[in-house]
């Protein structure tokens, strides 16, 4: 049977619209490995690093973001221009600097901090349909509403798995919890993001992460808490999701300062421990006693800071060599040591 042209033409539309949905299929795939690649190797670091300490820190409010992300973790740059275009337009739905800024100021103004008061008191009640009675007298529109709503089911999903890995205690324990980690860590990111886009001046980027860290140090008393926090809030996003047992993982190797009751709290509780930024003095004395018999290691700089965060997290013998040595030197039984002690007096 002969083949004439139009049979040719349509032969070829049909290999063109193969290769082209091969070729958007194919990107998203590689797109999507080089993620996970990015995402499961050790903490991204600029390795033109410009910025110092103090910015560093402000950035550390959006680590666990930046993690998820494969991002650099202490620059403004975020080293995933690729995916960026993805996260900033397809996540966030941001296409301009009017809904960049619209959105970095909902986060900073309202966010998952808005919702979460009405969510705890909504879960502490047994009976469903007092809990939506709550819900309706305290939302004052329906898009309000469907989000507290949507909190509160992801919350009775995850709250088994929260407890399971330590993210809180009980459900009593919930009232002196907070999502500020969540939406702070949320800003961090997408300040940066939204400038290496061109939506936001570099200025502009800085003044959102100020408005984060500001936050985090209003709500958050510890590194830690502010941890939990981003997880606890993670969790009222996605629900089971979420993955909180893997955020939990990431979040298990503490930065802190070497003052004596947060480093001393740590090797009780059995954290390992990264001491930054000492103070001279007595804090320097602290992170070089903890380092010298191998309860912490004392980190210098930022970029040593995270070399050793890494060597915690990815080399689970180091970090078990590290919680033997704190639970020798420090006994868990130091109140009943000392009450014994004075009761012999």
């Amino acid at each position: 049977m002969e083949r004439g042209l139009e049979f040719y033409v349509m032969l070829a539309a049909v290999a063109v619209g193969a290769l082209t949905w091969l070729y958007k299929k194919g990107s998203r795939i590689w797109r999507t490995v080089r993620k996970l690649r990015r995402s499961f190797r050790e903490i991204c670091l600029n390795p033109k690093l410009t910025l110092d300490d103090a910015h560093c820190r402000q950035l550390a409010i959006g680590a666990m973001y930046a993690s998820q992300q494969g991002a650099w973790q202490n620059s403004l740059e975020t080293g995933i221009f690729d995916t960026l275009p993805e996260i900033v337009g397809g996540w966030w739905g941001i296409d301009s600097t009017a809904e960049a800024r619209a959105q970095l100021d909902y986060l900073c103004e309202k966010g998952f901090r808005y919702y979460w008061p009405t969510v705890f008191e909504a879960f502490r009640l047994d009976d469903r349909e007092r809990q939506d009675e709550l819900l309706q007298q305290r939302m004052t529109s329906q898009e309000d509403y469907d989000k507290v709503s949507s909190q509160l089911e992801n919350l009775r999903e995850t709250f088994d798995e929260l407890l399971s890995c330590g993210v809180v205690a009980s459900k009593e324990e919930l009232s002196g919890c907070n999502v500020t980690g969540w939406d702070a860590g949320r800003i961090v990111f997408l300040a940066r993001a939204c400038c290496e886009m061109g939506y936001l001046t570099e200025e502009e980027a800085w003044r959102y992460i100020g408005r984060a860290d500001a936050l985090a140090h209003e709500e958050c008393e510890s590194w830690r808490e502010l941890a939990m926090s981003y997880i606890l809030g993670r969790s009222l996003w996605g629900g089971k999701q979420a993955y909180n047992l893997v955020m939990k993982a990431t979040a298990d190797v503490l930065l802190s300062k070497a003052g004596g009751i947060s480093s001393s709290e740590a090797a009780m509780l059995g954290v390992p421990l990264v001491h930054t930024m000492a103070i001279p003095g007595v804090e320097t004395e602290n992170a070089a006693f903890f380092a010298r018999h191998g309860l912490s290691f004392f980190a210098r700089s930022v970029d040593e800071a995270a070399r050793f965060a890494d060597r915690l997290i990815y080399d689970p013998a180091c970090a078990e060599r590290m919680l033997a040595a704190q639970a020798a030197w420090l006994p868990r039984n130091g109140a009943e040591q000392i009450a014994a002690a004075v009761t012999a007096q």
